[in-house]
Order: C-alpha cells, then structure tokens, then sequence
C-alpha cells in the first residue's frame, strides 16, 4: 500500500511539474493570466450596464425569496437546514432534487401497472435517498475537520491545467474518431475507455481550476470575484461545447453540476443564484438535447412530455424491476462493482441491459430504473438502505474535509455531488464509483489513520 501511495504521488508530481510549466507558458505568452496580473486584463471584459442592471435585479429578487421563505411554515425547516448543513451539501441537495424528480414523475400520463408496486417503489426510492442523507449528515457531524492534503499558492492551478487541457483535447479526439456529433447520430453514442478517461481528467481539471480561481479571488492582491466569475463562465461555455454533442445527459448534467457546485463551494456564488441563473438554463439544455435526440429518431414531443415522461418512466421502469427480481438480491455486487469496471474495458454497461432491460421492455437494453433499481438487482431490500448510506457517508465526509483546507476534498466533492443528483435517476452503475467515490474514500481512510497514529503517538508520549 505505501509503495503505490509513493508511485501515486511521484505521478501527481510530475503532473504538477507540467502543469507549472504550462502556467509559465500561459503568463509569457499573455501575462494578464497570471494571478497578480489578472485583475488587469480579465477585467477588460467589462459587463454591459443594461446587463449588470438585470443582474442585480435578479439578485435582490432572489434574496426577497430567501427572506420570504425563511417567515414560512413550510420552508423555514429547510432555511434552517441550509444555515446549517448548506444548500448544496449531500444532506439537502439530493432530497430535494429527488423530491422534485419524483412529483414530474407523479403527474406523468404513463400508466399504473401495479398500484402496490407503484407505492412500493416510491418508498424504496425514498428510503435509499433518505439513507444518503442521513449517512452525510453522520459524516459531517463526525468526521473531525482536518485537512490531509493541502496544496500551497498556484498548486490546485498546476494540478488543474494539464489534466484540463488534455482532458478537452481527448473529449474532440473522440468526436474525430466517431466522425460525427452523436447528438445527430444516436446510433454513434457510446462511452469507450478512451472517452471515460478524458472526461475523468477533464472533470478533475475543471473542479481544481474552479477551486484555485475561488481561492485565487478570495487573497488580497490577487484575481477579483469579478473576474473569476467571468472565467467560469467561459470554462461553463468550454464545457458545455464539450459535453452537449455527446447526447448523454450524465455528460452535460456532471461537467456543469461540477463546475457550479465548486463555485458555490468556493464561495464564489450562493445557491439562490444558482437556481436565479443556472437551474432553469440547465433544464432547458437537458430538454432541448433529448427533444433533438427524439427527432433524429424520428420521435415527437414537446419539452413537458420530455421532462415528465422521463421521470414516469423511470419509476415505471422500478417497478417492473421489483415485480422480476428477488427482494433479497440476485448478483451480489456484479451490476454495482463488476459493471462500472467492463464500461472503464469499453464494454458499454452489458450487465445493466441485460438486466434492466429485459425486465422493463424484454430486450437487453439499459434502461434507468432510479438508485433502487441497480442496487435492488445486486442485494435486495438491504442494499437499497445500505449503499446509499454509505455513499452518503463519503459524500459528507468529503465535503467536511473540504471546509477544513483539504485541497483534494475540494476537488473531489463537486464530482461527488453531480454524481449523485445523476444516480436519484440511474443509479450508481458508472465507472465514478471507482474513479471518484474510491479515491474520496481512500481520502476519508487516510485522514483517519493518520489521525489515529498521531492519537497512539500522543498516548506514548
């Protein structure tokens, strides 16, 4: 374990050796870039007044609504909750994204096949999002908050730069490789290794950049809110250049879920601004990719019949999952474990189709049967209170060593979060189970080690 944990750190050291000399590259060839020179040029871009007076508006139209909803009987629980945890921790922002997946759901046309089934899946959907949330509310109150890893001055900018650049240069490769947009071609979309690996290096390299700009704005001397909001909303344009044409949702919905829980992370933007200026404009991307994927196929619909029937047919789909398989498990950990590793081998999800998809529509298609689906399949009733649980756990845990200074925590728990809000739908059968949840829990295990053997050394002395 020590001889990788050297090899692991002589890698990221090397990575960051390349990342400084880009960062000398970048400030030679336009030193405005530089971080005490920044303020100069970022600044040049200057936001039109008419602009700037919408924003504002926006803005005190979104603090009337805090304020409104912190007098209410309804929404004073969540105010309170949201002073204490945070909007977009782990313990708030997955209930609430499910609970408002759930009512599109609710209002969906599909029909009922079972009405006790039916009722049975939505509370076992409740049950395994309630479970995250009481795992990262466990882990934010015990975990202690000390930092483990901690990257001084422009660290998080080296480490960021080399893993952003040939990130997005890997995510164009494959477009040349398919030589189409999928989004026009669905019969092109696909997840390969080479794909998984780009968008993996892409994701680390946008949170560490986002993170070292919130950090960067926040020192006297150095890059103006000002302007670090203009960059992420250029690294927000990149991203969403990157990952739109791809024509999965997970894609676009991780890479801007990653970008802005950083920023809010980073205290570059509060959680009523996300929702003034980023929830409904994401909404309306997600919608309008799937309306072009359904005329390339030849479908009709409008954006309503989108959005519901998405989320209908989602808990349709659970329901026929609980009808076919065992409430005790069937696979024991291949769907959940085995599955995410064959789609890192380029082998697209076999074990999902097969499974799901000859449950919901008796062909070896995936489908998303919700988080109960995949983790019901594998252990049953148990596991659908017990990996989301967990999960959570080391959701929160990441987070609280992110407010401790924790430099990798800072850059992991915007992943974790996006993964998250994608599974309420899927479920976690992609490979970030082990690209992102094993690193954030490899984390959580050596601060606590290291914490221990600090307590046996206090005891000896």
């Amino acid at each position: 374990m020590s001889l990788t944990w050297r090899a692991i750190r002589i890698l990221i050291k090397l990575e960051m050796a390349v990342g400084r000399f880009l960062a000398e590259i970048l400030a030679s060839v336009a030193p405005t870039a530089h971080a005490r020179e920044v303020h100069e040029g970022l600044g040049i871009s200057r936001i039109p007044g008419t602009l700037r007076r919408v924003f504002s508006f926006v803005n005190k139209l979104a603090d009337r609504l805090v304020e409104a909803s912190a007098s209410s009987l309804v929404l004073r629980p969540l105010a309170v909750a949201s002073g204490r945890y945070g909007a977009a921790s782990p313990v708030l922002a997955v209930p609430l994204a499910y609970a408002l997946y759930l009512a599109l759901a609710l209002v969906s046309p599909l029909p009922i096949v079972d009405p006790a089934l039916w009722v049975a899946g939505i509370a076992l959907w409740t049950l395994a999002v309630a479970a995250y949330s009481l795992g990262a509310r466990a882990a934010i109150s015990r975990v202690p908050g000390r930092a483990v890893i901690r990257l001084r001055g422009e660290g998080l900018l080296h480490f960021s730069l080399p893993l952003l650049i040939a990130g997005g240069v890997g995510l164009l490769v494959n477009y040349l490789r398919l030589g189409a947009i999928p989004l026009l071609y669905p019969e092109l979309r696909r997840h390969d290794a080479f794909w998984m690996i780009s968008y993996d290096a892409y994701l680390l390299g946008l949170s560490a950049l986002v993170a070292w700009l919130s950090s960067a704005a926040g020192q006297k001397g150095s890059i103006r809110r000002e302007d670090a909001l203009i960059a992420c909303a250029g690294l927000m344009g990149i991203s969403l250049a990157l990952t739109f044409p791809s024509g999965f949702r997970l894609d676009m919905v991780v890479a801007l879920g990653t970008l802005i829980v950083a920023m809010w992370l980073g205290g570059l933007i509060k959680v009523r601004q996300v929702l003034a200026y980023l929830a409904a404009p994401g909404l309306l991307m997600f919608t309008f990719q799937k309306v072009i994927l359904m005329a390339r196929a030849g479908l009709t619909g409008d954006a309503y019949y989108v959005l519901v029937s998405r989320a209908g047919f989602t808990l349709y789909s659970l329901t026929l999952i609980l009808k076919t398989y065992s409430p005790w498990g069937m696979t024991y950990g291949i769907l959940l474990f085995i599955n995410p590793l064959l789609t890192m081998l380029g082998i697209p999800r076999p074990l999902v189709g097969a499974l799901t998809g000859e449950a919901v529509v008796g062909l070896p298609v995936a489908y998303t049967t919700s988080m109960v689906g995949p983790i019901w399949i594998d252990f049953g009733v148990v596991g659908v209170a017990v990996v989301p649980l967990v999960l959570g756990a080391i959701a929160g845990g990441v987070l609280k060593l992110a407010r401790s200074g924790d430099s990798a925590a800072k850059v992991l728990y915007p992943i974790l979060l996006s993964a998250s809000l994608v599974w309420i739908e899927s479920g976690p059968v992609h490979p970030y189970l082990y690209s992102f949840f094993a690193p954030a829990l490899a984390l959580l295990v050596s601060g606590a080690l290291r914490r221990g053997g600090d307590g046996n050394l206090s005891d000896k002395g």
